[in-house]
């Protein structure tokens, strides 16, 4: 039985530096967007 885990970080597409930080420590960018939709008052 193979156990593995990991961690998901969420990064803005313009926020390079932090992109380049993650690559450093090993973390790859996956083959998936990430889509949403936002209901309600958006200034919360």
């Amino acid at each position: 039985m193979a156990c593995f885990g990991g961690q998901r970080l969420y990064v803005e597409n313009a926020d390079e530096r932090t992109m380049r930080t993650y690559e450093a420590l090993g973390m790859v960018s996956p083959n998936y967007v990430v889509m949403e939709a936002v209901f309600g008052d958006t200034k919360c």
